[in-house]
């Protein structure tokens, strides 16, 4: 079983239970990072800014305490962290595998459950106009 390093668990800690219990669950198969969980005004609107969220504050999954979102980065050994910036095929892999894995644990919880490489949950990775692989959302 894979760890969250005191940063990771600190952010996690801004999300609700059930993304706190999924994100563990996926420590057994995969080792991440958390990059995000609760986002404030200042966050959210840098987000924004940047194009890296197409929502304002306070309009994100991102921006309620506890969050229903959280951003999660995965840790390849011999790579290190393999973030979704650059979209390369290897990456979609990585994180295809990673909404897989949490797909399946929300649907035997009984949690609902999206992914930003999927927005619209039709199963077609290539028909999304914006790609945000690491963004999940729990509730």
């Amino acid at each position: 079983m894979y760890k969250l390093s005191n940063i990771s668990r600190v952010r996690l800690l801004t999300c609700n239970t059930k993304t706190q219990h999924a994100v563990m669950w996926l420590l057994n198969f995969v080792d991440v990072g958390v990059a995000c969980g609760y986002r404030d005004e200042t966050a959210q609107t840098a987000a924004f800014t940047s194009g890296a969220s197409k929502v304002q504050w306070p309009k994100g999954k991102h921006n309620t305490l506890p969050s229903s979102a959280v951003d999660l980065y995965a840790y390849v050994s011999g790579v290190g962290a393999i973030m979704d910036h650059n979209h390369s095929p290897r990456c979609a892999e990585y994180y295809a595998r990673i909404a897989g894995l949490l797909e399946a644990y929300c649907e035997l919880k009984g949690y609902q459950f999206r992914w930003g490489g999927n927005w619209d949950g039709d199963e077609s990775l290539d028909d999304q106009s914006f790609n945000d692989l690491m963004h999940f959302e729990i509730w």
